[in-house]
């Protein structure tokens, strides 16, 4: 193991003088708040930062592998605080996160009766109920957590990150109607305290309802969804309520079909219920209650924000829906949205909802909103489509497009900063997810990625299935296709490459074929720059990947 030296890396928790620091610290900030006053806080943070990059020194594994998880060596440290705490202030309590790397819990140690445990739910999806078949991972951690921790509290997502390339996702998505399941489900594992964080107010899928559902839920878990989202609907779309009503019910039945795997962080590509004919069926919706509400100042503003991420749902899968549209009639003459009218009617219900909110939110909030919408809109005039870049892949031109599984660069995600979507002459789709390899050829990572890269499927149900790639496998310049593996694949389930720098969502694989079809998965893919085989001078030192198609393994199209 060794140390990460990066600035934000995470602590050495098992160095017995870092945690003697650490708790002076913590005991400095106690007392220090309680100078000259006697409102002073009851609970302190002492979490991890946030990212992955724990420390790896052989004291540290070592530790975690005891307790069989990294959270157990957080909690030694932290409980070593916890216990000169309790000695001189029995009334404070510390609060830890138990984040990432650090969900899963630990055995044989457990929190001191002073450490509350925040649980984050990073992974699961919360498009459907936790415990369901696929969605079963955050259930078994909350049970387990629940058995031994005094004090438990849940951080859940309600927004959906994509970093990259995608900034703020939050594309509709309903969930609003399980929330009481959620609350009971909390309950019975002995979480006493829910911090739920919501998406970009502006930009967020019906945020006004959403918010609202949720408060109304967590004061009575046993209220009716059904029954509260038609209350809503009345008193703050009026006229229009039928409509809106229409169109939650409308996003549930399409995701209860399509199975979109949504977690905390994720990509356009990954919201597959937002199909053509469930967004043409919605923005009809929409249309319709704008007529409704005509003359309406109030209520037409409210109706805006809720069509906002709709309208910005067709904007960022605009490549995925302009390939549904391609696959049925093979062109793109009759498209059904104009992104010129898409973008102009964003501007101008982001305009309305900053008006509105500019002397009620922070400033800082207000900013970055606004920088949010501007880095999207930016993206979004980057996006230019031909009919080009929609012909089926030369090597299975032969095949009917409706009996193979074909995905672009857009439906790809990465949690990495380096990996970005780029455009790219050389690809058919002339778009491709690049990562260039560090400048520096004695970097670890560049002379892992000269040798190769891991890769596989990863299920959230059941973990890792790899594959791998060993760069002498590469057979030529520019793009080429590669079989990555021959598998089953379910909803909850991604595509790795590039040591896990991109992931690739399965679900629409699984929901547009029979369970337990065997797919071959090929991958397109290109390797340029000196570090590689067939790589010029000259050219980035880089990785590229611009498609993944998924071919029943009964298909015979050859190696």
């Amino acid at each position: 193991g060794k140390r990460d030296s990066a600035p934000d890396a995470q602590l050495c928790l098992s160095n017995p003088e870092l945690r003697k620091e650490l708790t002076r610290n913590v005991m400095k900030n106690i007392a220090d708040s309680r100078k000259g006053t006697e409102d002073f806080p009851a609970l302190y943070d002492l979490s991890q930062n946030d990212n992955i990059r724990f420390c790896r020194c052989p004291d540290c594994t070592r530790t975690a592998r005891k307790y069989g998880a990294q959270s157990g060596l957080l909690l030694e440290a932290v409980n070593e605080t916890a216990r000169a705490v309790a000695a001189l202030y029995p009334d404070v309590m510390l609060n830890t996160a138990a984040y990432y790397y650090t969900e899963k819990p630990p055995e044989g140690i457990k929190p001191e009766q002073n450490v509350c445990i925040t649980l984050c739910d990073t992974l699961s999806n919360y498009a459907f109920p936790h415990g369901t078949p696929g969605n079963t991972r955050f259930y078994k951690i909350l049970t387990a957590w629940g058995k031994i921790a005094g004090t438990l509290r849940i951080w859940d997502y309600h927004t959906t990150y994509g970093f990259n390339q995608y900034g703020a996702v939050i594309l509709p998505v309903v969930n609003e109607d399980i929330f009481n399941v959620t609350f009971k489900l909390l309950k019975r594992n002995h979480a006493r305290r829910l911090f739920n964080e919501f998406g970009v107010h502006f930009m967020d899928d019906a945020h006004d309802f959403r918010v609202w559902m949720f408060s109304k839920t967590s004061e009575n878990p046993d209220s009716d969804p059904a029954a509260l989202l038609e209350e809503f609907a009345r008193g703050f779309y009026g006229p229009a309520a039928e409509k809106f009503i229409a169109y939650r019910k409308l996003l549930r039945e399409s995701q209860n079909r399509k199975k979109p795997y949504i977690t905390m962080i994720t990509a356009p590509g990954a919201f597959t219920h937002l199909d053509l004919q469930t967004v043409v069926e919605a923005q009809k919706l929409f249309d319709e209650g704008e007529k409704l509400l005509s003359g309406d100042k109030v209520r037409l503003r409210r109706w805006h924000q809720a069509r906002f991420a709709l309208d910005r749902a067709v904007l960022q899968c605009g490549y995925v829906l302009r390939a549904e549209y391609f696959r049925k009639h093979g062109t793109l003459r009759g498209f059904p949205f104009d992104d010129a009218l898409l973008k102009k009617r964003c501007q101008a219900n982001f305009q309305e909802q900053y008006d509105l909110n500019k002397t009620l939110l922070n400033r800082f909030f207000l900013n970055q909103e606004k920088q949010f919408f501007q880095r999207e809109q930016e993206r979004f005039n980057t996006y230019i489509y031909q009919k080009k870049d929609f012909l089926p892949p030369q090597r299975f031109a032969a095949l009917n497009p409706d009996r193979y599984v074909d995905l672009s660069a857009f439906c790809f995600n990465s949690q990495y900063r380096g990996m970005q979507l780029v455009r790219d002459p050389e690809s058919p789709t002339a778009w491709a997810m690049r990562d260039k390899l560090p400048a520096n050829r004695n970097s670890a990572k560049y002379k892992s990625m000269q040798k190769g890269f891991s890769a596989g499927i990863y299920s959230y149900t059941n973990g890792d299935r790899p594959a791998g790639f060993l760069t002498k496998r590469i057979t030529g310049p520019g793009y080429q296709w590669y079989k990555i593996a021959r598998s089953k694949v379910a909803a909850d389930e991604y595509l790795y490459l590039f040591d896990w720098l991109l992931q690739i969502n399965l679900s629409e694989a699984a929901c547009r074929f029979p369970p337990n079809t065997v797919f071959d998965i090929y991958a397109s893919l290109k390797f340029t720059g000196e570090a590689f085989p067939f790589g010029k001078k000259g050219e980035p030192d880089a990785v590229w990947c611009d498609r993944l198609v998924l071919v029943p393994a009964d298909l015979k199209i050859g190696d």
